[in-house]
């Protein structure tokens, strides 16, 4: 009788997840490495357009912007401005883009994250 080797556990789809939202943060604040409505180096967060929820665009840098906590508190708080600052520092189009694709439903599989997590840690 032969031993089976037993096989690497597989991380989970949601630690993938994780792991992924954590690799394109820390990229994208020093990718832009300030607050783009203050200036501010300080307290950066990765702020989405369209909702993390809406997984197809979580990662897309067109969908973030890098605020620090104060601004995106504000821009939480005030949604309306939000858009318009969007609008002003993106474009319209890109704006209409994010919201026609966030319509669109499309399944996100272990691969996804696999993709992302082995772009943003190579950087």
């Amino acid at each position: 009788m032969t031993k089976k080797t037993p096989r690497p556990r597989q991380k989970s789809k949601s630690a993938l997840c994780k792991q992924a939202d954590k690799l394109f943060s820390e990229f994208r604040r020093a990718e832009v490495g300030h607050c783009e409505c203050c200036g501010k180096k300080d307290n950066l967060q990765l702020a989405h357009i369209i909702t993390r929820g809406c997984r197809k665009l979580r990662y897309d840098p067109d969908n973030t912007f890098v605020l620090c906590w104060s601004c995106h508190w504000k821009f939480h708080s005030k949604p309306l401005e939000f858009a318009e600052f969007v609008k002003n520092r993106k474009g319209e189009d890109v704006y209409k883009y994010l919201l026609k694709a966030s319509q669109i439903l499309h399944p996100i599989d272990r691969k996804f994250y696999e993709i992302i997590i082995q772009k943003y840690a190579r950087s």
